[in-house]
This record gives C-alpha cells, structure tokens and sequence, in this order.
C-alpha cells in the first residue's frame, strides 16, 4: 500500500493544533497568531476535499488525472495543474490505505476506483 503522505500530513497538523496559544512564522507569508486554529483549518479544508475525491471515486478503474478534474476541477494554468494533481495523488493514496479505494496497474499505467467489499 504507498506511504500515505496525507495521512503524514494530517498527523503533523493535528500536532500543531496542540500547541494552542502559540505564534507560527512559516517559511513566507504573514505570522500565524492562533496555531492551533489555523492548523484545525487546514485539516478541515484538505478533510472536504478528500471527500470531494472519494466521491469522484466510481466502480470502475479511472486515472487519478480524471479523478482530479472531476473531484477538484479543471485548472488552466501549468502549475495549478500540476498542484492539484499532487494533492490527488495524495487523497488517494490515503483512500488506498484507509481501504476506501483500490489502485490498479494495467499497461503500466495507475487508475483507481471504489474499494470492492
């Protein structure tokens, strides 16, 4: 099963929303005064969009291209391209490890679909 980057991700963001009350400085951007707050933010906000995928998610094998655009929309500019499709891969990889969803190799290429009960 892969190494479930989002469920790494969602994991470190539950830990900086134990540090309440403290100040974040990112890397760019402003300074983050609540922490804890914004973390739950951003937990929430990748949590609507993994359902968004696993909704996208049919019974039959789709590439995680498709899904993208079906689950999160088209984009028009390179990088947003490549940016929401990264952020798929990972929601799938979750689903795949959560055993919601089932990847499938077939002429060397990766599609995915509902985990079958």
């Amino acid at each position: 099963i892969g190494t479930d980057p989002f469920g790494q991700f969602l994991q470190s963001f539950e830990r900086l929303g134990q540090l309440e009350g403290k100040v974040g400085l990112p890397g760019h951007g402003t300074i983050i005064e609540d922490l804890a707050a914004r973390a739950q933010r951003i937990i929430v906000r990748h949590n609507e969009r993994l359902d968004l995928v696993r909704a996208a998610l049919q019974d039959a094998p789709q590439p995680a291209f498709k899904l993208s655009q079906d689950a999160l929309g088209t984009r028009s500019q390179s990088f947003a391209v490549w940016l929401i499709m990264s952020q798929t891969l990972a929601y799938l990889e979750h689903l795949v490890h959560l055993g919601e969803a089932d990847e499938i190799v077939a002429d060397g290429m990766k599609r995915y679909r509902k985990s079958s009960p």
